[in-house]
């Protein structure tokens, strides 16, 4: 992977450069399917992010230079196309009419596969995304010799981050059998009787917690997609917001709210960024630690077993050709100077 100035990928021969959400989980999925398009044509891909570090280790992907979904500007959009690169934009769902304006809606596979579909690619996908540590990296991360597990205490989104409460539950009744070390963002509340690693140094080093721990423990986003990457198996706080279809690893044991008082955005009713609750996030509270706990021990009871793996087939009937999903969902591209 190479960070490339527009100047310099234009050189390369690039005529394109794919970007997606500024998420860690949208970045890997993004990243992850691209290596279908570069085996199916033998060509090196150009991407935009703002994780810039996840890329690290990947032979098939450049970056350009800060672009990205945050550094989207209307000059800073034309500059790429004037130069004679188009910038494309992959969003895994898809989109309905409602009341004149347009709703997004789940897709009706894994992300990976719907964002395979969206760039072109007709295959059977292996359900499993990338992320390249190196040797020392894997040897980095391991801070107890008996079982080692990682555990967050909150997320990014109301709608999916696991309730503090069940983390610190988790961790009060496993502490005196298991080491539990915390990861995440330093603004995460901090479990009592955790080794804390939050914010430990940067992505890749999480992941490298991630890759050395026996288990992970958390919600569904981000860390969920990098911990299967790098092989560790989890028990998710999965939020009903999302359908199972939508982020599902079977190598993971998911655990739901048993009697949620909505189910609007689970159904594609309803779009949970951009509604505001008035059910106090039902989808995702109420998650019962106990059957979290179980769940820990049936995971741990694999330990050292391979993973289980998922395979679809994904299609390109949705396939998009530039920024016409980005349109879809924001209306406009923002005014700003970016590009220097």
């Amino acid at each position: 992977m190479d960070v490339l100035k527009l100047e310099e990928a234009l050189g390369k021969g690039y005529k394109k450069v794919y970007f997606t959400f500024d998420c860690i989980g949208d970045t890997i999925l993004l990243m992850s399917a691209l290596k279908y398009l570069y085996i199916r044509n033998k060509q090196k891909i150009l991407i935009g992010t703002l994780y810039s570090e996840l890329v690290v280790g990947c032979d098939y992907l450049d970056v350009l230079d800060g672009f990205c979904e945050e550094n989207l500007y209307t000059e800073s959009y034309h500059h790429v196309i004037h130069a004679g690169i188009t910038p494309v934009f992959i969003s895994s769902t898809g989109f309905v009419k409602e009341n004149n304006r347009l709703r997004p809606v789940w897709g009706n596979n894994h992300i990976m596969v719907n964002v395979c579909g969206k760039i072109g690619i007709e295959s059977k996908i292996k359900v499993v995304p990338d992320f390249y540590l190196s040797e020392k990296e894997k040897n980095e991360g391991r801070y107890f010799e008996d079982t080692q597990i990682a555990i967050i205490s909150s997320g990014n989104q109301p709608y999916k981050s696991i309730p503090f409460d069940v983390s610190k539950h988790i961790v009060e009744s496993l502490n005196h059998k298991y080491h539990f070390v915390q990861i995440g963002s330093i603004e995460d509340p901090l479990i009592p009787e955790v080794l804390d690693k939050r914010s430990i140094g940067g992505l890749r080093k999480t992941a490298s917690v991630l890759y050395n721990s026996d288990l992970f423990i958390g919600g569904i986003g981000g860390l969920m997609h990098v911990a299967r990457a790098v092989n560790c198996r989890s028990v998710i706080a999965f939020s009903m917001a999302e359908p199972l279809k939508l982020e599902n690893y079977p190598c993971n044991i998911n655990i739901f709210v048993d009697n949620p008082t909505c189910n609007l955005c689970g159904t594609n009713k309803a779009f949970p960024y951009l509604v505001n609750c008035t059910h106090d996030y039902s989808c995702i509270r109420g998650i019962d630690y106990q059957k979290m706990i179980a769940a820990i021990e049936t995971q741990l009871s694999k330990k050292g077993l391979p993973l289980e793996v998922d395979y679809q087939y994904s299609t390109k009937d949705q396939m998009v050709y530039g920024i016409e999903d980005y349109l879809k969902r924001f209306g406009q591209i923002k005014e700003q100077t970016w590009y220097q």
